[in-house]
């Protein structure tokens, strides 16, 4: 990350002629990462590396989820083997436990955190496809629709996989819990397909 990047992300406030002083707020980076890493007694070094003006965390001591996530997402988009690239992926969807820095106001996070919400519910869509147990495939799509409530083939998929179930209690749920988020961003409503696909699940045709 330049040096200029580093201060619009963390420090936006700070005019540009401040841009050159940078040692300080470095020192103070790497002082506050050994204190939540628990390295204040034994000291760490190196843990932020440069080059000319550019800035970057040492991977060789510091991980986080979020690499670990995308890092898997990216490898499962290049392989072809569809096993390797359903274990890549259950892998990655285990470490998505919620949306990226939720509290963060910052707008440099918000273009990350939708980003990464669709390619998790692009790989859980994608897991859907491989699995073959009917409680497994209700839990991947209860967790696909609850990142995209409003999208509508996953959701038919769900209603099917409940009939399929004999749940047609949940069939309705799910059909009510489409209405309710589309009416969230508008007044909208499902599509005529979706509803003809309810309306045949349970009889109402």
């Amino acid at each position: 990350m330049a040096r200029e990047r580093v201060y619009e992300v963390l420090w936006p406030d700070v005019p540009l002629d401040k841009y050159d002083v940078f040692h300080s707020p470095k020192k103070e980076i790497a002082r506050r990462l050994e204190k939540a890493l628990g390295w204040e007694e034994i000291g760490a070094t190196e843990l932020i590396q440069q080059a000319s003006q550019r800035y970057w965390l040492n991977k060789q001591l510091i991980t986080v989820d979020y690499w670990q996530l995308t890092d898997l997402l990216d490898q499962a988009g290049k392989v072809e083997d569809a096993p390797e690239q359903v274990a890549l992926l259950r892998q990655a969807v285990r470490l998505y436990r919620g949306p990226f820095l939720p509290a963060s106001t910052r707008e440099w996070s918000e273009p990350i955190r939708e980003d990464l919400r669709k390619r998790v519910v692009k790989a859980l869509t994608t897991l859907t496809d491989h699995e073959t147990d009917p409680e497994e495939l209700v839990e991947l799509l209860d967790r696909a629709l609850r990142l995209d409530p409003c999208n509508e083939p996953l959701r038919c998929r769900q209603m099917r996989t409940y009939a399929d179930l004999g749940r047609t209690d949940a069939v309705h749920r799910s059909y009510q819990d489409l209405k309710a988020a589309l009416a969230d961003l508008g007044d909208l409503r499902p599509r005529a397909r979706t509803t003809e696909v309810y309306l045949q699940l349970t009889g109402r045709r």
